[in-house]
């Protein structure tokens, strides 16, 4: 099992609010001069037939994938997928401690953050973050608390509980 998946296939194909979907772009995308089917007498006859149909096939290809059984079921596969993806996510939880520095409203602040991959159709980064606290309490470099197995545990168990938190809303 590749452990760093963060992405799908039909995740992939269907539309989003950022992308139109592959079958769309793959249906829209074409750019056949008028002029070449005229091109060439004795080729012309059988251009237009194949041009017609191309028209044809396309039509039957757009009422299929404009259908709501097409639409219902790429969708479905699409949330089973990120379901498959994300509970690989959970049963490989690789973690990875990071010092996060934030600025609000003139205060300075180090964070302690544990991150893992994990994918979130909803999210641009295919990553998961949770604070485990600031950095001048801890009191110990990124580097000691990766070496602290009990702390890791912790940082783990966080990330878990995140990741459960998302897949279960």
């Amino acid at each position: 099992m590749k452990s760093n998946q963060i992405k799908g296939v039909f995740n992939e194909i269907i539309e989003s609010p950022n992308r139109k979907s592959a079958y769309n772009v793959f249906l829209s995308t074409e750019n056949i001069p008028a002029t070449s089917i005229n091109k060439i007498p004795s080729i012309s006859n059988d251009r237009v037939a194949t041009l017609n149909l191309l028209r044809r096939t396309k039509d039957k290809y757009n009422s299929i994938i404009t259908s709501e059984a097409f639409k219902n079921m790429m969708n479905e596969l699409a949330d089973l997928e990120t379901t498959i993806i994300q509970a690989r996510n959970i049963l490989v939880t690789d973690v990875k401690l990071t010092l996060l520095h934030q600025e609000r409203g003139g205060c300075v602040s180090d964070y302690v953050v544990a991150r893992a991959s994990f994918y979130n159709p909803n999210n641009v980064k295919a990553e998961i973050r949770v604070y485990l606290g600031k950095a001048n309490e801890i009191g110990r470099s990124i580097q000691e608390l990766s070496l602290d197995s009990k702390f890791m545990a912790n940082a783990e168990k966080q990330l878990v509980l995140a990741m459960k938190e998302i897949i279960n809303s």
